[in-house]
């Protein structure tokens, strides 16, 4: 709800001083005109759920506390503590019935905001170091992280790489915090006050996505494939009116107006996406609800799209000093490229067989054909957000397909894989589109069909694809399926020569595939083109698929699933 905090100085004490001191002195400040809270919760009534006419808990988070001074090293945990002081209310004081007291950290807070403060609080919900995500996970103290590599993102449960400094959706979810204003259909994901929780069993729908920090709308849509034992993967829509919101929702370490800096821009406005991986069990055993070795189960989709890069070395100018990683752009690869806001991993020399936890890097400048940004993009940027009216489907960069997950975890600078199992390492191909339409106001009308099977343009595939709909190559379209060059496994593949296996395209039993005139598919690259049986293949006039030197195109079995279309 965000409070505004008294500051405390060293003419608050005299000599050593313990918690307890510390405590009554931030309780004093507080009641000399009593408790102010930006949206306006000051009566006693919103802290008192249990209706026992104490206050439920009062937390005391302190930065820069040492044993001397305050009872605490920072970064110390937490302990339960007794308040015997009442806090005035708006509705009169009264006393905690639980309290507890930590120390964050030592950061500067005095010039950008950053989120410790409420991070540290939200561990009091989510649980321990495993449930950080959206920037939180350090991969060197994780048990067990989601991805080859962490990401950054937004939310409660992030960190020092986080971008919004909002929460999320998916937290919401998480805790069943929601708007008895704005949601009142009895569930807990909601947009417009229709439930908003979708597979591709529930057809097309269509939301409006109004501001989600004041309503909480936001869309989930249930990804209709997974490897046999990999987790359910969502992705998730909400509308961050960023440019309107000044308290609470804007990117980490951006000035606000009027300061007249701009080295970090204050984001833009738009529909912010990302992927959820697991941990969608709401209650039941702790091993269930919170998981071990899956921390790190969010992912950004940048409107920006996904890339292959290259990496180079450049002096920080924006936020900090020394030497940052320059990432630039070099081919789209829409399944299996990164973002801004991933941790890229890129061996250091080209004959290493093992890429390693020192290799991975996030981006202090990004360069692109079109731009080159360095406010830290790896903290998102004013491209993250779609904007405007557009349409994401499997064909666009980036695409409404899974992500690859690979759980690992650190020793030192070796990375080790967990529960390999329990990956998704196929990319399915579906119809999902996801369609968005900015209103006059900045809401937003989201569209969700699973028709959309038509390739229009020319795309670059890699990976493990499966296909097991429908797929219409219209007239002069091209599926070019080539190597990755994104770091994907530990260990360098002998075939392809890169961190990634070779692409393979599989056309599952009961999948139709229909190449249009002077469509193509080109395999590059060592890449092989499956044909199962059940498959149907056609291809007209002037269509074509091009094998070159070691691709395979293989039939399995051997059958007539290539079929030449007749004149009509």
């Amino acid at each position: 709800m965000g409070f505004k905090c008294p500051l405390l100085t060293p003419n608050d004490w005299d000599g050593q001083f313990g918690s307890s001191d510390l405590i009554k002195t931030a309780i004093g400040k507080i009641n000399v005109l009593g408790l102010s809270t930006l949206y306006g919760n000051d009566s006693f009534t919103d802290y008192d759920v249990n209706e026992d006419d104490e206050m439920d808990l009062v937390v005391v988070v302190v930065r820069n506390a040492t044993q001397l001074h305050g009872g605490k090293d920072k970064g110390g945990g937490t302990i339960f503590t007794y308040i015997d002081l009442p806090i005035k209310m708006s509705d009169g004081s009264y006393y905690p019935a639980n309290g507890t007291y930590q120390c964050v950290g030592d950061d500067d807070q005095s010039i950008f905001y950053n989120g410790v403060l409420i991070h540290e609080l939200s561990h009091f919900l989510f649980g321990d170091n495993e449930q950080h995500t959206s920037g939180g996970a350090a991969w060197m103290s994780e048990n067990g992280i989601t991805f080859f590599g962490t990401q950054g993102g937004y939310g409660i449960m992030g960190g020092g790489n986080s971008g919004l400094t909002s929460c999320n959706g998916y937290e919401r979810w998480r805790m069943h915090w929601k708007s008895e204003t704005f949601n009142t259909t009895g569930e807990y994901i909601a947009a417009n006050n229709q439930v908003s929780d979708i597979s591709q069993e529930d057809g097309s729908r269509t939301f409006l996505l109004r501001d989600f920090v004041t309503t909480g709308d936001a869309i989930r849509i249930k990804l209709p494939y997974k490897d046999q034992n990999g987790l359910n993967q969502y992705i998730w829509l909400e509308n961050h009116k960023v440019e309107s919101e000044q308290s609470i929702d804007f990117l980490l370490y951006s000035i606000k107006p009027p300061a007249t800096q701009n080295c970090r821009p204050r984001g833009k406005s738009g529909i912010y996406a990302y992927y959820q991986i697991g941990k969608d069990i709401l209650s039941g055993y702790e091993d269930d609800v919170r998981p071990h070795e899956q921390a790190d189960n969010l992912k950004i989709i940048s409107a920006e799209g996904n890339f292959e890069v290259t990496r180079s070395d450049f002096p920080i100018i924006c936020i900090g000093s020394g030497t940052g990683s320059a990432y630039t752009t070099v081919n789209p690869n829409l399944f299996l490229g990164v973002n801004d806001v991933i941790k890229v991993g890129y061996e250091n020399m080209a004959n290493e067989t093992e890429i390693m936890y020192d290799d991975f890097r996030f981006g202090w400048k990004r360069i692109t054909p079109e731009y080159t940004t360095d406010s830290i993009p790896h903290l998102m940027d004013d491209r993250e957000p779609f904007r405007g009216n557009g349409v994401i489907n499997t064909t666009s960069n980036p695409p409404t397909v899974n992500t690859y997950t690979y759980y690992n975890s650190t020793n030192g600078s070796s990375i080790t894989p967990l529960n390999p199992t329990q990956n998704t390492r196929s990319i399915y191909l579906s119809g999902l589109s996801i369609s968005y339409n900015r209103q006059g106001n900045d809401d937003y009308e989201v569209s969700i069909s699973w028709g959309d099977y038509e390739v229009d343009k020319e795309v670059r595939w890699c990976g493990n694809i499966v296909h097991n709909e429908k797929l219409y190559l219209v007239e002069s379209a091209k599926v070019t399926l080539d190597q990755s060059k994104t770091p994907e496994q530990k260990y360098r593949d002998p075939v392809s020569g890169e961190f990634a296996l070779p692409t393979i395209f599989t056309c599952n039993s009961g999948s139709y595939l229909y190449m249009n005139e002077e469509s193509r598919i080109q395999l590059k690259e060592k890449s092989t083109m499956l044909l199962k049986s059940g498959s149907v293949v056609y291809i007209s006039d002037d269509a074509s698929i091009t094998v070159e030197n070691g691709c395979i195109l293989k039939l399995n079995p051997v059958q007539r699933s290539l079929s030449k279309m007749q004149d009509n």
